[in-house]
């Protein structure tokens, strides 16, 4: 599935997937700070691409994670930094994009979860299928994430498209 997107900008041979958590008090968020994912038990699954539409979403967030760190991105710095900020938590601000107020921005704009969820969300619009609203609504943003993303797709190679920014959008 990673290959679809990150084409060889990620040395898979170095990827691990664990089915624990990582860092106390993470509940049931999955962290990849170091290059390796690790899933909250009830989040694991033995083969992703072989998942429901929701693991596999969640699972190329954490790939991009993995993506960012072997681009030479700090990704537990940065993670720790929105955390200061109070990305995370109930209302997870880290995360969030506006397709309006974000016209015109690269993916290198947004912060490492912001491009987790751009870079999972556009997966979900492209390589999967569903009839649900959730991904009605992603094929309809094709257009803004194929923007957003354009540089990254033309070469994920490209450690310039890596996050600018440890900014929580408001």
């Amino acid at each position: 599935m990673a290959r679809q997107l990150f084409g060889t900008a990620i040395d898979y041979n170095q990827v691990r997937v664990h089915r624990r958590r990582r860092l106390p008090g993470m509940g049931d968020n999955a962290v990849a700070p170091f290059g390796a994912i690790y899933f909250p038990p009830h989040g694991y699954r033995d083969d992703f691409s072989a998942a429901g539409r929701a693991a596999k979403v969640w699972f190329m967030h954490e790939m991009t994670h993995v993506w960012q760190y072997q681009r030479g991105l700090c990704v537990l710095c940065h993670g720790l930094l929105l955390g200061l900020q109070g990305g995370y938590g109930t209302k997870a601000r880290a995360y969030g994009y506006d397709h309006v107020r974000d016209q015109g921005k690269a993916l290198g704009d947004f912060n490492l979860e912001q491009q987790g969820e751009l870079i999972a969300h556009y997966f979900d619009a492209c390589h999967l299928s569903s009839g649900d609203k959730v991904h009605a609504r992603r094929r309809s943003l094709l257009p803004f994430y194929e923007a957003v993303l354009a540089d990254f797709l033309k070469d994920p190679l490209d450690a310039r498209t890596l996050p600018r920014t440890v900014h929580v959008p408001r």
